[in-house]
């Protein structure tokens, strides 16, 4: 099996790859991950190549300001909670966005 048959059968079994710089991020539905991790640990470069040039050709919803990047298609931006862990808000559209965009306090705060 070569790296883009691994990625289409992690798919198929509802798994999910992402990449974070030279990092190989992903989730298997429960039972699966042993059937996966050898292939993923022989292929990880190759893997790397691809899954960097699908996330290139996908336009990302817009990333919210003054969050970090965490590589995690999913995120939007982490927050920072202490003792090395983050929370990660979801990637949501424009629209949703601009509509968020009403409810933020304008003008002077008394």
């Amino acid at each position: 099996m070569n790296a883009a048959e691994l990625i289409r059968e992690i798919q198929k079994v509802g798994g999910k790859l992402s990449v974070a710089g030279d990092k190989l991020h992903y989730r298997f539905p429960h039972g699966d991950s042993e059937r996966f991790l050898e292939q993923l640990a022989a292929h990880k470069q190759e893997l790397l190549v691809i899954l960097k040039a699908q996330r290139g050709r996908t336009a990302p919803a817009p990333q919210l300001e003054g969050l970090a990047e965490c590589g995690n298609p999913s995120c939007n931006g982490c927050y920072d909670v202490g003792d090395g862990r983050r929370i990660h808000p979801p990637r949501i559209g424009k629209a949703y966005l601009d509509w968020l965009a009403q409810w933020e306090p304008q003008g002077k705060i008394q």
